[in-house]
């Protein structure tokens, strides 16, 4: 009986694309110290890259899609969708 392999959990396309995020993230948040949001309970620096476009393939490496925020304005963008666009923070991934 042939010995079966696993599926990979990730290929080598996203594993070489998480490489190259995670450099462009940290040259990213080290030009954008300050978070952009500054909404209540902001902790002022950003710590954190979220995407306005989603992580969809063609944004996820996209550095003009980033947005410099700290933990709390990141959390608080995700869970208020409607509000984040409304800030400018979020855009429609359909355009």
């Amino acid at each position: 009986m042939k010995k079966r392999t696993p599926i990979k959990k990730k290929s080598e396309k996203r594993k070489h694309d998480e490489k190259v995020y995670k450099e462009l993230r940290i040259d990213f948040l080290n030009q954008n110290p300050y978070c952009k949001a500054q909404l209540p309970g902001c902790t002022g620096m950003a710590t954190e890259c979220h995407h306005s476009k989603g992580r969809v393939s063609k944004n996820y490496l996209d550095v003009d899609t980033f947005v410099a925020l700290c933990h709390a304005c990141h959390v608080y963008v995700e869970l208020h969708p409607v509000i984040a666009k409304e800030l400018g923070l979020s855009q429609s991934r359909l355009s």
